[in-house]
């Protein structure tokens, strides 16, 4: 028992070795020949060979291939024998459930189809907890690990390989084996269900995330409202140029990925004036607007003209329709093209 146990760990150590040192080497020689065909014949052989490699040390040939796969994955050549192997990866799944279905009992199946109808939501159900647990304690949001325990909750396919080597090997009959695959199968037809139970769950619960409005030290001489792609060439520009600006956006997702490059941003909805005045824009000499759809720059820039007039004010001018609505209120339009097209500003006279 010893010396099976110490020759397989002796041939995975040599597989591993082998894949890692000789795997490039001889892909490199195959290489310069220029011929696919001989490439792809290398890696059937390589997955054959392994396979067999396994079932002479009493391993099964399913853990062969499964090692195979991962010492081609580490290769460097791995995305041009994903593309010769392409072609065939339909027919060898098409063969693999195949070979699954004719090894089911039709007969065992129905015999146990009551404990199969139990056996099934126990499954999805004792899976999927345990799923939002994890992720629950690894820090994600409810409706987050919600919807990963709604897509994760089937059996996986590598469990047809299990049963079948185990009802081969003599560990449980085949009858068993049927079971325990047809289990799985049937908790694979019932993804989509769980996860529109999932959708429904979570959409009721879904809407705009909002974050602490603290606008504490937000007195810059540039107030921007928005922080789209103009926003963000703008800041950039106003902040090498040594001034200082302050930043108020309404998507609190927006602001955290702004926050992992430096852009210290508030959280704020620049269509109301109690936000805009805790801005600082009574303090500030210029308003960009640099908002991303045309409603919401359209009510910034009535926000801004009824009650701040004195200010000047440099839309993201992205659309002739926002280019319009400028000159409506009395704003001309002038564009830095020598420097970026998408630089464009507006002033008030």
């Amino acid at each position: 028992m010893m010396t099976s146990a110490a020759l397989a760990l002796l041939v995975i150590a040599l597989m591993i070795a082998a894949g890692r040192y000789v795997l490039t080497p001889v892909f490199q020689i195959i290489a310069a020949t220029g011929a696919r065909e001989v490439m792809i014949v290398a890696a059937l052989f390589l997955v054959i060979g392994s396979a067999m490699a396994m079932q002479m040390v009493g391993l099964s040939m399913a853990m062969g291939a499964f090692l195979a796969g991962v010492m081609l994955a580490e290769s460097s050549y791995r995305h041009e024998l994903e593309a010769d192997i392409e072609p065939f990866r339909g027919v060898f799944l098409s063969i693999f459930f195949i070979a699954v279905g004719l090894s089911l009992e039709l007969k065992v199946v129905y015999e146990n189809l009551l404990l199969i109808i139990i056996a099934v939501p126990v499954l999805i159900a004792v899976k999927a907890a345990v799923i939002y647990g994890v992720c629950r304690i690894s820090g994600s949001p409810h409706d987050d690990a919600l919807r990963i325990a709604a897509l994760l909750p089937q059996g996986g396919e590598f469990g047809f390989v299990m049963f079948s080597t185990a009802a081969a090997a003599g560990v449980f009959s085949n009858a068993t084996a049927s079971v325990l695959i047809a289990v799985v199968t049937l908790s694979m037809v019932t993804t989509p269900i769980t996860v529109r139970i999932a959708e429904r769950l979570t959409t009721r619960h879904e809407g705009h995330e909002e974050l602490e409005e603290d606008f504490d030290g937000a007195d810059a001489d540039v107030l921007m409202v928005g922080f789209s792609r103009f926003g963000q060439i703008a800041a950039q520009i106003l902040l090498a140029s040594g001034r200082d600006v302050t930043i108020i956006d309404y998507s609190a997702e927006r602001i955290r990925q702004a926050s992992a490059f430096g852009f210290h941003i508030y959280f704020g909805d620049g269509t109301r004036k109690e936000v805009l005045v805790a801005a600082g824009i009574e303090k500030a000499k210029v308003v960009a607007v640099c908002t991303q759809k045309r409603e919401i720059t359209d009510r910034v820039i009535d926000v801004v003209q009824e009650h701040f007039p004195a200010r000047t004010s440099t839309p993201d001018p992205m659309t002739g329709a926002i280019r319009w609505r400028c000159a409506s209120v009395g704003w001309n339009t002038s564009c830095a093209r020598r420097w970026n097209p998408a630089l464009c500003s507006e002033r008030k006279h």
